[in-house]
């Protein structure tokens, strides 16, 4: 049994997120970003804990049985363009392993970390664990993007319901609808 940051592995192999060939790419890539491999290690194993490595493996494994193909993913696909499936599986499956496919991961990772102490965010990271919503991942993608944003500018968010949130900007508690698509221009606020 190993032990990572994350949690045990029965088989004794480190998630493929970990491993770097060769082995120096990781330190070079963190230091190149200037995070530390703690912190690198507790995004990711974030991103394990709504979809971990194996489910992502075993969803490429049907996949190309089933279909032969992946065909593009991405967790920001773009712009009109639909998502076919959830991305999060197959990028969690370390099939595709590029530099962006990790930023990407990384980024998600860090914001995870950021919002998790906020209280209801359990639902949010919940919609983003159902592989069957596809429907829904842009924009709850966003949603803890743009949370993650309000907690590290400070300004104590607050998650609702309707709208989404509330936050502290300039001394004044305001309320925020967070839309990826679709907002009525008398709602959008642009800096």
């Amino acid at each position: 049994m190993t032990t990572y940051l994350g949690g045990e592995r029965s088989d004794a192999v480190a998630p493929w997120y970990l491993e770097f060939d060769p082995p120096e790419a990781l330190s070079r890539f963190l230091d190149e970003i200037r995070l530390g491999r703690e912190d690198y290690e507790r995004a990711m194993n974030e991103v394990a804990r709504l979809c971990p490595p194996e489910v992502g493996e075993a969803r490429v494994r049907r996949l190309l049985e089933e279909e032969g193909f992946l065909g593009e993913f991405s967790l920001h696909p773009s712009p009109h363009r639909r998502l076919v499936r959830h991305p999060l599986p197959l990028l969690m499956s370390g099939f595709g392993r590029t530099a962006p496919t990790l930023c990407e991961l990384l980024r998600l990772g860090l914001d995870l970390r950021a919002v998790k102490h906020l209280e209801g965010i359990r639902a949010v990271m919940k919609r983003l664990s159902d592989t069957q919503d596809v429907e829904n991942v842009i924009g709850t993608l966003f949603e803890i993007e743009v949370l993650s944003f309000l907690v590290r500018a400070e300004t104590q968010p607050e998650l609702m319901g309707t709208p989404d949130a509330r936050a502290t900007v300039d001394g004044k508690r305001v309320s925020i609808e967070i839309l990826h698509r679709g907002a009525p221009a008398w709602r959008v606020v642009t800096a």
